[in-house]
């Protein structure tokens, strides 16, 4: 029989009258068996078609499953991402949210723990006393180290205080990142003691001595002050590995004053306490406050002014000490090579040669203000977001030392409960044994807040929806009755780039199965066209396939 060629078999397919008509025979040498194809099983043009369309259909199943991923901005893990990480991480096990790898391989980190001379109190750049300052000495010591920057000291603050706000989600959670931490605390817990028993108006009515109880008094609380630092210093090491700066208390008034000279035995008594502490703990190094002090109070502290806080040049002094002691520990603690400094909060901070005639580009992570029994309001910027706080009359048992501590979007990933993204982390720390008699407002803006956002507040293991939150574009209101950590989500499935279809709006485990079908799909049509075409169909054995 003669070969039919390919050319005359797609003439005579073109020039059939019917689909129902033999198109062609092919002889495929001495060994193959003739092929027939009749009418209803269908022509080569019509398998070809059908083979076409199959595989125009698994690829549209495919770029349609692939089209519904979500895909995280930068800095931003995806949902099922984070909480992988949350999962496999320690701090899940203890009950904490874990923080993305970008996050914690991140450039170094400094957290500064103290109270107003760690924020820089009185500095001119401390907007009233409510932000920490660019100049106070963990900025200088993060300038140089090359490291970000968290400043969480606050003004007023003792010992007691710093101990109960390391329980706080924020804090221990910036203190897992840390590459160095700084610690200066312990002279309100003199300072307070002092006022209470009038020590102060007793010296300056000529007296210069202590009373035998007054000496006991400050001996029982420097030993108080010790033990805390010792239990701070404990909770630290329970969070991170990273050496620790632990400054002496310096002496504030002049050498040779009368009151110089009753502080000094209490001061060297505290330091001595502190530097035996710090022997007792792996990577503690002690910088000596009262040695760089001494001999320079007039320079060094604005006693002049009647204030006890360190100048601008005494807050040199201090970064110049830590930095001292880390160098003649040997420890190496430089983040990132870049020119600048970042803050907790992400913005960066220029070198004082760089922000010459431009300013300081800066934006804190923490607000502090002293709140009265009176009430009031106070207002400021906080993690991206404008942060306004609401006290009425009667609200507290006593005059308090709060802060607002603030985590941006950037930092959140991972923090968030299942299904939802991190928009803005807020803390609200107070003293130790604070007493709140009605709640205080806060209210949050910002164009990142949509209508449909969610309040979340930390209950010691996980995060609970706030559902008395007031919610609306932009704005965010809650009420507080003592300290707490909030976190403002919105949904991950309308809030990802990609988390629903632009074909369908379905969401992505829908919209997967969904390509995954057509994949199936196209896939069997696709091998059922080839079959035929290799094997066709042959009426006198059945149902198979008489191809071989």
């Amino acid at each position: 029989m003669k070969r039919t060629s390919p050319r005359s078999l797609v003439q005579a397919t073109l020039s059939a009258p019917a689909w129902t008509r033999v198109l062609t025979k092919v002889r495929r040498g001495a060994s193959r068996r003739s092929l027939q194809v009749k009418g209803r099983k269908g022509s080569l043009l019509r398998r070809t078609v059908v083979g076409c369309l199959a595989a125009a259909w698994a690829s549209a199943g495919v770029a349609w499953a692939a089209t519904d991923l979500p895909k995280a901005k930068a800095g931003e893990a995806s949902v099922d991402d984070s909480q992988a990480v949350a999962a496999a991480s320690p701090a899940a096990k203890a009950g904490m949210p874990a923080l993305s790898h970008s996050q914690t391989a991140a450039a170094g980190l400094l957290v500064a723990l103290g109270d107003s001379i760690t924020f820089g109190y009185n500095l001119p750049d401390t907007d009233g006393n409510r932000k920490p300052s660019l100049q106070a000495f963990p900025a200088l010591l993060g300038e140089r180290e090359r490291l970000r920057v968290a400043n969480l000291g606050v003004p007023g603050w003792t010992s007691a205080d710093l101990q109960a706000a390391l329980g706080h989600l924020a804090t221990g959670q910036l203190l897992r990142q840390a590459r160095l931490v700084t610690l200066d605390i312990g002279s309100n817990d003199l300072l307070r003691l002092a006022e209470q028993q009038g020590i102060q108006v007793a010296v300056g009515g000529g007296s210069g001595q202590l009373t035998a109880a007054q000496q006991q008094q400050l001996t029982q609380a420097v030993q108080q002050m010790t033990r805390n630092v010792a239990a701070i210093l404990t909770g630290v090491r329970e969070l991170t590995a990273a050496p620790v700066l632990l400054y002496t208390l310096y002496n504030p008034f002049p050498t040779g004053s009368a009151l110089h000279d009753l502080t000094e035995p209490l001061e060297q008594s505290a330091n001595a306490a502190l530097k035996q502490l710090a022997a007792t703990f792996p990577n503690v190094v002690v910088a000596d406050a009262h040695a760089a002090f001494a001999g320079h109070e007039t320079e060094d502290v604005r006693v002049a002014a009647g204030d006890i806080h360190p100048t601008v040049a005494g807050q040199a002094v201090l970064a110049q000490a830590g930095a001292a002691a880390l160098a003649a520990a040997g420890l190496q603690v430089t983040g990132r090579t870049g020119t600048g400094q970042e803050t907790a909060a992400g913005s960066t901070q220029k070198t004082a040669g760089e922000a010459a005639g431009q300013g300081v580009e800066a934006a804190t992570s923490m607000l502090a203000w002293t709140a009265g029994q009176a009430g009031g309001s106070w207002r400021g910027a906080l993690a991206g977001l404008e942060v306004a706080a609401q006290a009425p009359a009667g609200w507290l048992g006593q005059t308090q030392e709060l802060a607002l501590l603030g985590q941006p979007a950037g930092l959140l990933a991972g923090w968030a409960p299942r299904g939802t993204v991190g928009l803005a982390e807020v803390s609200v720390l107070a003293m130790a044994g604070s007493s709140w008699h009605k709640p205080l407002t806060l209210t949050l803006t910002g164009p990142q807040i949509p209508a449909h956002a969610g309040v979340y507040v930390w209950a010691g293991n996980a995060w609970q929806p706030l559902p008395s939150a007031n919610v609306s574009a932009g704005r965010v209101q809650v009420e507080v009755t003592g300290p707490a950590d909030l976190l403002v989500v919105r949904p991950s499935t309308s809030s990802l780039a990609g988390a629903t279809s632009p074909v369908t709006g379905l969401p992505l485990l829908r919209n997967s199965l969904l390509g995954a079908g057509l994949v199936a799909v196209g896939g069997s049509l696709c091998l059922l066209a080839r079959r035929r075409a290799g094997g066709g169909w042959d009426r006198s054995q059945g149902t198979g396939c008489s191809g071989r």
